[in-house]
């Protein structure tokens, strides 16, 4: 197989695993095979000419950070990105009435921060206990400021005993 084959094949695997790496939640570990097969091109290229090497490897440390930025864009508008990103607040927390004691839903995951609905108001929360699913009751138990500090109702149980 002659070298520039396996340059167009570790450039091709490293495009696949980028775009994977935009669909598929592998928490980075396709983005790194992706950069690592990048990185094997780029070495490849030294071999046929230094200066082709030199020139390529410049070129991509001045693109990296304008491919990654547009990756960026892209991956928030994913399935796998809506569901990691939390979107922005529908009003002001502070023009929210919400009492303590009041229950609503969890409509992100709660990590431990996200947004909640209370009979129809939507406000970022703050998990007391870490980690609650989307569309886990929740239970406001105070405020931080103007972030409202919830409990899932499944962990009053285990508390209240």
């Amino acid at each position: 197989m002659s070298l520039t084959l396996i340059i167009l094949l570790l450039v091709a695997v490293a495009a696949v695993l980028a775009i994977a790496e935009l669909i598929l939640p592998t928490g980075g570990v396709l983005g790194v095979l992706a950069g690592l097969a990048g990185i094997g091109a780029l070495a490849c290229c030294f071999f046929v000419d230094k200066w082709l090497g030199l020139g390529l490897t410049v070129a991509a440390l001045v693109v990296s950070p304008f491919v990654a930025a547009g990756m960026m864009k892209v991956w928030e508008k994913s399935p796998v990105g809506k569901a990691i990103i939390v979107s922005d607040v529908a009003g002001k927390p502070t023009d929210l009435n919400v009492p303590v004691g009041t229950v609503g839903t969890a409509l992100s995951e709660l990590r431990p921060m996200g947004e909640a609905d209370f009979a129809g108001e939507t406000m970022q929360v703050l998990s007391e206990f870490g980690s609650v699913g989307r569309g886990e009751a929740v239970r406001v138990v105070g405020f931080d400021g103007v972030v409202a500090k919830v409990r899932p109702l499944r962990e009053e149980a285990a508390v209240n005993g």
